[in-house]
């Protein structure tokens, strides 16, 4: 569980930075996923194909990033290469949907009230940080 909380108080951080600054810093993120390939390695039993299968979804979404010109940033996408190590391929893939369901909502919300047009960017961290905290405080 303390890693789990550790985990969760960088997202936060990530988060404000994100929202403030719409940049997520390097050091940051290459931090939690040496935290995340510790943690899988030595802290808990793992299972080595579900933890790759999470690295791979991570993947995929950095090659999304390429392809939509950051339309998902790059430190989104090794946000989720990190957490699909610490929490493996399903648990990775929950927090992914209800990241963009909460972020959809969010969306919709600002362009009903209007805030914000459809063709305008918001941080996604936080809604990952969200998702994080649902599934594995919650779920």
């Amino acid at each position: 569980m303390f890693i789990e909380i550790i985990v969760a108080i960088i997202l936060l951080v990530l988060s404000m930075v994100d929202i403030r600054s719409k940049r997520i810093p390097l050091l940051m993120i290459v931090g939690l996923i040496v935290l995340a390939i510790i943690s899988s390695l030595a802290l808990q039993p793992v299972d080595w194909v579900l933890m790759a299968a999470g690295a791979v979804v991570g993947l995929v979404f950095i090659i999304v990033s390429k392809v939509t010109r950051e339309k998902l940033g790059y430190g989104d996408s090794l946000i989720l290469l990190a957490l699909g190590i610490l929490l493996g391929f399903w648990e990775v893939m929950i927090l992914i949907l209800i990241a963009f369901l909460a972020s959809a909502c969010f969306g919709i919300i600002m362009v009903c009230w209007k805030k914000k047009n459809k063709n305008t960017s918001f941080p996604f961290v936080p809604f990952i940080a969200l998702s994080y905290a649902l599934v594995t405080f919650v779920l």
